[in-house]
């Protein structure tokens, strides 16, 4: 028997709207400086000037991708301001804007560019101590940990490459699991550096992923990033050859292991509406009688939402649920 809560919640995720909208502008504003840069007709500049004062415009909505990612576009579009009745100059700073807006649509290579582990941060708070896919999958995270420490595989082997978005001057890894496996790698070698592979997409260069889902980086990347802590760290369940006891190496690193999920990333206020809620009232979902020697088994389901971290916690303790199944 189950008694399943439904909960329904509509949330508005005002970081991908925000960074949607800047991209949308960077594409707009590459598109109409290269038909300037082609035709240096008075019609095309004045619409370059209008592309350049969107793109200001969204870009000022985020102070963090000022700061770091778009930080030397910024400065050339500034630049691009102040000479745009000198040609000479300003056909110079048109080229190396025109350079710098390509390297956010570059898809990386196939291979990638070696990277410090150290330098590689977390989009998850909470990972499964087990591989779904690659080479280890079905294996517990600490048997590449091992193969790693053995000698087996090499940090830097192609097979461990990692797709990383380069969001607020960090890298962050669209693998998370296998990030992990690399940084407990990493402490076990300290105080040598250890490398990794990596595949960098900007995050507002606006391109779909080559992983065969067709997703938008941007999308793909909020959708993943619910670290509490700057991709500092995550939390990783004890892996199913753990609770056999067929492994007993005890995790370090930046990995804490628990039997339960964390929340997810806190929303900040605003930007979720007030539950719709599909809650049916409380007096259909009784508290579960006390144990017997064959307790009713009770199933209460969240679903697959984003829920700000007050509503889930309420949720736990008004239907008074004490085990999570992730």
């Amino acid at each position: 028997r189950a008694e399943v809560v439904i909960v329904g919640m509509l949330v508005v995720d005002d970081e991908l709207l925000l960074h949607r909208d800047v991209a949308t502008a960077l594409d707009k504003l590459g598109a109409c400086l290269a038909k300037a840069q082609q035709s240096k007709s008075e019609s095309t500049w004045h619409v370059l000037e209008e592309a350049m004062n969107q793109f200001a415009e969204q870009a000022a909505r985020c102070a963090d991708c000022v700061a770091s990612d778009l930080r030397h576009v910024c400065a050339l579009v500034k630049q691009l301001h102040e000479f745009w009745h000198d040609w000479s100059v300003a056909s110079t700073v048109a080229d190396q804007l025109s350079a710098e807006l390509g390297t956010l649509v570059q898809i990386p290579l196939e291979f990638g560019q070696e990277m410090p582990i150290d330098n590689v941060y977390y989009t998850h708070g909470h990972i499964s101590g087990q591989f779904a896919h690659g080479k280890h999958k079905g294996q517990p995270i600490e048997c590449l940990v091992e193969d790693l420490s053995n000698g087996k595989l090499a940090s830097s082997s192609n097979d461990l490459i990692l797709d990383v978005v380069l969001y607020h001057g960090k890298h962050r890894s669209l693998r998370n699991r296998r990030l992990n496996g690399l940084k407990e790698y990493q402490q076990r070698k300290r105080p040598l550096t250890q490398y990794c592979r990596v595949r960098v997409w900007h995050l507002l260069g606006n391109l779909p992923l080559d992983d065969g889902s067709n997703l938008r980086v941007i999308s793909k990347f909020f959708d993943a990033n619910n670290t509490s802590d700057d991709g500092q760290s995550v939390i990783r369940s004890v892996s199913r050859a753990r609770r056999s006891g067929r492994s007993s190496r005890p995790s370090d690193g930046h990995t804490h292991r628990v039997g339960s999920p964390s929340p997810r990333k806190k929303l900040p206020l605003g930007t979720a509406f007030e539950a719709t809620a599909l809650v049916a009232s409380s007096q259909n979902f009784p508290t579960p009688p006390q144990l017997t020697a064959k307790p009713t088994p009770y199933l209460y389901s969240l679903g697959y939402s984003k829920l700000p971290e007050r509503t889930f916690y309420s949720l736990l303790e008004r239907h008074e649920i004490r085990g999570l199944i992730d």
